[in-house]
């Protein structure tokens, strides 16, 4: 076990930092959290805790449903509410500055957004998506609750270092939140999720800063939300692990691949055995560069139960899991 873990937690931010890896809490699925416990580091096998001494600055309001993202330089964290996570609660998307990490301490990015100018800046939202295109220079942000639920397709953002959000406009692939939104540093996936409750997704869709493209993958599975996904860059698969099914809306262990390559997705749970993580969804997974293995940490099983266990999976597809 690893000596530190944080809080337990459902629907965090892990995101993979020059330095290592950096979690953000945006609290559970019930609850406020208190921001000195919302901002970890995984670096040399422990996790760290950020939010008292070891980061200076203003560290981002006690809400939840938040979002975070690396831009190539910093770490943001923008959006969230301290009502619902559906967007009906009082703020419904929290109306703020973005909060700017820059490995050191925690600093108001200067480009701002007000809910009453929504043509220079997004929408306040909560349980939105967010990921980080190397190749494009750009992190993008998709989907989530807005102040009056759902939010219209066309709340498609980019974010660049320096510059700020600029609104993405074109055809783009049906509203959702809680899906897979991952890079492999060329394109962005967007996947799974689900939209009003009991409406889940099973498609796939690729961005390549341009254009949004359907793809047609081989083996799809079903609809899910919830899942954890992350891209292992030393194998070039992508891994979508958990999160919960159409077909009985429970939790589930499922660990699946992706090739982009070959469209073609893999389901690799039976070659672990017993040896997995439990059933959960809301887990969050990334890829370490530092320790070439992708972790996964926190999610909630059927019951509400939260996990803080850190697990490691190294081996590709035909790898393993192990407890930190």
């Amino acid at each position: 076990m690893t000596a530190h873990s944080p809080f337990p937690f459902a629907y965090g931010n892990l995101i993979n930092y020059s330095t290592g890896l950096v979690l953000y809490n945006p609290g559970d699925i019930t609850r406020v959290p208190y921001s000195q416990n919302s901002f970890w580091k995984f670096a040399s096998g422990d996790w760290t805790n950020l939010g008292f001494s070891a980061v200076a600055g203003t560290l981002p309001a006690d809400t939840k449903g938040q979002t975070a993202y690396y831009d190539g330089t910093n770490v943001n964290v923008a959006f969230g509410t301290s009502g619902n996570l559906d967007g009906s609660g009082f703020y419904g998307g929290y109306s703020g500055t973005t909060s700017v990490y820059n490995g050191t301490s925690f600093s108001t990015s200067p480009i701002a957004w007000s809910p009453t100018t929504p043509t220079a800046a997004p929408y306040p939202r909560t349980k939105c998506m967010s990921t980080y295109v190397s190749g494009l220079g750009k992190a993008y942000i998709f989907g989530g609750y807005g102040q009056r639920g759902i939010l219209p397709n066309s709340q498609f953002w980019s974010w660049t270092n320096g510059t700020g959000y600029a609104q993405v406009s074109g055809s783009l692939p049906k509203w959702r939140t809680d899906g897979m939104f991952v890079s492999d540093g060329t394109r962005a996936l967007l996947g799974f999720g689900n939209a009003n409750g009991p409406m889940m997704f099973n498609d796939l869709n690729a961005w390549n800063g341009t254009t949004w493209s359907s793809l047609n993958t081989v083996n799809t599975p079903s609809a899910r939300a919830g899942c954890a996904a992350a891209f292992d860059s030393s194998t070039s698969l992508y891994h979508i692990w958990g999160g919960y099914t159409i077909s009985n809306n429970k939790p589930t262990f499922q660990h699946l691949t992706f090739n982009y390559s070959t469209l073609t997705f893999a389901d690799i749970t039976a070659a672990q055995g017993n040896n997995h993580p439990p059933a959960m969804h809301g887990a969050s997974m990334a890829y370490d560069t530092t320790s070439s293995q992708l972790l996964l940490v926190g999610g909630s099983d059927a019951a509400g139960n939260l996990s803080n266990t850190t697990y490691a999976y190294s081996g590709g597809a035909s790898g393993s899991w192990s407890v930190l």
